[in-house]
């Protein structure tokens, strides 16, 4: 995982794919008594700690490729390492000119979830 202190209004990504942002400041242990692993609350859920992979307060570093951005599948990934742009991390949709472009995130749907949504039909 990303050495990030979990702290809230950070964006956490779990093994499964599931992306979303913590709501309270985690103190490495549950609220519950009775309990003896360490969750994470986030806006939609609560986490085991160590089903998160990833943390940070940009959620495009979250983003893989095969994700979907916009509802558009993300091609390609990289931080750019030269110019005014240096260190800044880029993503390409599939359809889009090789030229990147910085768009709002309005919406990530990752290759977890649709993978787990999907319907298959058997081949016969």
């Amino acid at each position: 995982m990303n050495k990030l202190e979990l702290k809230k209004n950070i964006f956490i990504r779990t093994k499964d794919g599931i992306i979303d942002k913590v709501i309270i400041d985690y103190k490495g242990k549950c609220n519950s008594t009775n309990c003896i692993c360490k969750h994470v609350s986030c806006q939609y859920n609560y986490y085991d700690e160590v089903d998160i992979i990833n943390a940070s307060y940009n959620i495009i570093d979250l983003i893989e490729v095969g994700d979907y951005v916009n509802e558009i599948k993300v091609v390609e990934k990289w931080e750019e390492p030269f110019g005014e742009f240096a260190g800044q991390i880029f993503i390409k949709l599939e359809g889009e000119n090789a030229v990147p472009t910085i768009r709002k995130i309005e919406s990530v749907l990752t290759k977890e979830q649709f993978k787990s949504m999907e319907y298959r039909l058997e081949d016969k």
